[in-house]
């Protein structure tokens, strides 16, 4: 599987999906601590003209949730071409199919079964519905 031309095309797709993934994560990540840099220095207060409410730590924890879908998409490029075959397949060259016959039997008595089976239960139910008549008179 290893060798198909289609498993080759999609770890290569797979490669660039992660790797353009990791990149836009890296670009987000600079660009919230370039923001987090000037709401510490007090660079992005100074142009704001009215009230702004702002909670700081929300930038923090976009910084460490991204990072960590950074190093999970990291481990996941790591892994992304691990279609192994461990054990290769043995092609039968004759195959075994059921017998006709056998699963014919099979079946037949089966069925015979279930009927007995149903037929005791009904016959049981019967003598214990005359047993009660009996009873009751």
């Amino acid at each position: 599987l290893e060798n198909n031309d289609f498993v080759k095309v999609r770890v290569e797709q797979r490669k660039n999906f992660y790797k353009k993934l990791i990149m836009q994560i890296d670009e987000e990540i600079l660009s919230l601590e370039n923001f987090k840099a000037k709401i510490y220095n007090g660079d992005f207060f100074e142009r704001s003209n009215g009230n702004i409410m702002f909670d700081p730590t929300e930038v923090n924890s976009k910084i460490v949730e991204l990072s960590e879908n950074k190093f999970r998409y990291q481990n996941e490029l790591e892994v992304v071409n691990s279609v192994q075959i461990v054990e290769g397949f043995t092609r039968f060259e004759k195959p075994i199919r059921p017998n006709k016959a056998i699963s014919l039997a099979a079946g037949a008595t089966l069925g015979l079964f279930f009927v007995g089976l149903l037929l005791a239960f009904k016959s049981v139910r019967k003598v214990v519905r005359l047993a009660e008549e009996n009873q009751q008179k």
